[in-house]
């Protein structure tokens, strides 16, 4: 399999609020995790073996890496291009385009 290329600069750009708000949005669920501040897990509880980790500290060696590796399994769930996914990451939070 082939992995779709992410742009790692415009990956490192993504905040770890966007990835959360991100998944959420999708059901995606948290899974519990102790003490581990430096990640965060979701899964589909519509699928038993569908999991994600997002980074939560921009300061991490391979924040980037990392962000790009969650936006290609979002992409690949929702069956949509990693760009465009992407793209919905970096874009404007819905409150911030009201004001």
């Amino acid at each position: 399999m082939i992995r779709e290329y992410v742009p790692l600069d415009d990956a490192r750009r993504v905040r770890p609020e966007a990835l959360r708000a991100y998944a959420e949005a999708r059901r995606w669920v948290p899974v519990p995790l102790p003490a581990r501040p430096e990640i965060a897990v979701y899964h589909r509880p519509d699928t038993e073996m569908r999991q994600v980790i997002l980074p939560a500290n921009t300061a991490l060696v391979d924040y980037a890496e990392a962000v790009a590796e969650a936006v290609r399994k979002f992409a690949a769930y929702e069956g949509r291009p990693a760009v465009d996914v992407l793209h919905d990451l970096l874009a404007p939070a819905p409150d911030a385009v009201s004001r």
